[in-house]
């Protein structure tokens, strides 16, 4: 059972994973894919929320788990959870990779920049 306080938390989780999201969107627009392989002939996104953060539509996902987990608290959704955690790590490290492989300034932006919440050296 969740506590009285989790829905509260839960929605505002929400709406800042929404506002994460949306701005996402509009800054990938032209290169936006379900996909990690990057889009053919499409851009560097580095501008928008992506000046911040480089993988900000993982953040808007894991967000809305969060949120989930506060509400549904059991042993299942925080597995569920984990299990979306470790798998949207290693697609930004894959999506990060081949971005390196396919711009020459990929590096200098992800040396510079969070992969999802705070700069931390090497791999943010």
């Amino acid at each position: 059972m969740a506590p009285s306080w989790a829905p509260g938390l839960a929605f505002v989780i929400d709406v800042v994973a929404i506002a994460i999201l949306f701005a996402a969107w509009y800054a990938l627009r032209p290169s936006l894919q379900i996909s990690p392989i990057p889009k053919e002939g499409a851009a560097l996104i580095t501008s928008g929320i992506y000046r911040f953060i480089r993988h900000p539509m993982y953040i808007g996902v894991l967000l809305f788990g969060a949120g989930f987990v506060l509400t549904n608290i059991n042993w299942v959704s925080i597995a569920i959870w984990a299990a979306l955690v470790a798998t949207l790590v290693c697609k930004a490290r894959f999506e990060d990779s081949l971005l390196a492989t396919k711009h020459t300034h990929a590096a200098a932006y992800q040396s510079s920049t969070a992969r999802f919440f705070f700069k931390r050296g090497k791999d943010a």
